[in-house]
């Protein structure tokens, strides 16, 4: 699953750039960790826009995150981004997105032995 975010903060009547510190955080939390225990704080790849960090497991070193493959079939799967850390004279900012897609089979049935030539 790619997640990739481009928060961007809004403000106006009388406030300035100055008063208005950009967002320095965005975190993924994951389902098979129950939301808890596993986190994945994302990367900044450019001025407004938010990633994970290369995944190290990837061959291509793509900003990735693998479902597990014990991870239950017809189940939707959902990873909330907070991003935080946005201040203002008035205190923090922060947002929740979410993203989902539906997991339909496992890795195990797209997987053959074919002889090659």
């Amino acid at each position: 699953m790619e997640v990739s975010i481009e928060p961007l903060v809004q403000y106006g009547g009388g406030v300035s750039d100055y008063d208005v510190t950009p967002i320095q955080n965005a975190v993924a939390t994951f389902p098979e960790f129950g939301y808890q225990e596993y986190n994945r704080l994302l990367e900044k790849v450019d001025t407004r826009s938010w990633s994970f960090k290369p995944n190290p497991f990837s061959y291509y070193g793509n900003r990735i995150h693998y479902t597990p493959l014990w991870y239950p079939d017809d189940m939707e799967y959902t990873v909330p981004v907070y991003v935080f850390d946005s201040w203002t004279p008035g205190g923090q900012l922060y947002a929740t997105v979410s993203k989902s897609l539906y997991i339909f089979d496992d890795v195990l049935n797209d997987w053959y032995i074919h002889i090659v030539d």
